[in-house]
């Protein structure tokens, strides 16, 4: 009988010496890459923390730090009788009313107590919950002048700046395993800062010239005090040379037509004044598919459809000398701005 023998067992092989010094050289590079990347990010936000929230003057924040500021001047005016602040008109809009009208010189000229309730990015999405459910309760005016500009229902000039504000004027305690975005947004001055820091040409003049950055005031009527601001350059006047084109945002508008409905229900009067705008953005927007005229129209026609009263601005406020852009005024352009604006309420309230 032929017996067969077995195959010879082949014993498991142990790692080889040369696969475990691999394994760990890998894991040191993992290690090293986590913490240069935790050290750039900790680094970052101490930044974005010490230096560059501290100096962003009216950006701060995404807009943030204005409506805290804002809503502390409120209640110093509420302080003394919260039921009669003694204010007769709000002014609001965007940065670009926040440092185009004066209320010192709409006050003296109109002999009315006036507030500035504007916020940077205060596009009408932001203004439809900050000037109903904010501004006009404690306040209580009895007109809110909203200084809107054609280009306001435009999306694309503060896209989904009014997330960031709206959490802030309306206030949770987020769990970062529920909304990270809000939780980060709240919590991280690196992340609030994002969009302006990837201007990497920011930095040298921010850290160098700190006063180059929106070297702003702010009054505690509101106003946005600005006294060295000058035209630009022409040959760099636009701040977005290569947008020619109005995008009409439908939830904008109905943001605008709700919040005038919204503040006549309080016994509010409103009156929509046209933002002015530098003549040469205008004439930049003429090849737009909707140009700023039709732009215009949509503004007024909003406007008289919900209640409020409309004044288009005055032709000659479109100087490109009294801007430094294409909407934010020069302190020429505010005032001249303002006293029409003022000659104007005196009218209204004939």
């Amino acid at each position: 009988m032929n017996h067969l023998t077995p195959p010879p067992q082949i014993a498991p092989t142990a790692p080889s010496d040369q696969a475990a010094p691999a394994r760990r050289h890998r894991g040191r590079r993992m290690f090293w890459f986590l913490a240069v990347l935790v050290s750039l990010l900790a680094a970052g936000e101490l930044f974005a923390r010490l230096v560059v929230e501290p100096r962003r003057g009216i950006d701060a924040a995404a807009g943030d730090v204005q409506v805290e500021r804002q809503l502390k001047f409120i209640r110093d005016l509420t302080d003394d009788d919260p039921t009669d602040p003694d204010i007769d008109v709000v002014v609001a809009g965007t940065s670009m009313a926040g440092v185009g009208l004066d209320p010192q010189i709409i006050g003296d000229l109109s002999s009315m107590n006036i507030f500035n309730a504007s916020i940077g990015c205060g596009n009408p999405m932001v203004m439809s919950d900050w000037l109903p459910n904010h501004v006009g309760p404690q306040l209580n005016p009895d007109v809110v002048v909203l200084a809107v500009s054609p280009t306001d229902f435009d999306a694309e000039a503060c896209p989904r700046s009014w997330t960031p504000i709206n959490d802030l004027l309306n206030p949770v305690e987020p769990k970062l395993y529920k909304n990270p975005r809000l939780y980060i947004q709240q919590n991280s001055a690196l992340w609030r800062n994002r969009s302006w820091l990837r201007g990497i040409n920011n930095l040298p003049q921010l850290i160098t010239e700190p006063d180059w950055v929106w070297d702003v005031s702010f009054r505690s009527d509101g106003f946005w005090q600005v006294d060295d601001w000058a035209p630009t350059d022409p040959e760099s006047f636009l701040l977005n040379p290569n947008r020619k084109q109005i995008r009409l945002d439908d939830d904008f508008m109905n943001a605008l037509r709700s919040t005038i409905v919204d503040l006549r229900a309080q016994g509010i009067d409103v009156v929509i004044s046209e933002m002015p705008m530098a003549q040469r953005w205008i004439n930049h927007l003429s090849e737009s598919t909707i140009s700023y005229r039709q732009a215009q129209l949509n503004l007024e026609q909003i406007a008289l459809e919900s209640g409020a009263e409309f004044i288009p601005a005055d032709p000659s406020l479109h100087k490109d000398t009294w801007f430094i852009d294409e909407g934010h005024m020069t302190p020429s352009g505010t005032a001249a701005y303002s006293v029409w604006l003022a000659e104007n309420l005196v009218k209204f309230n004939g």
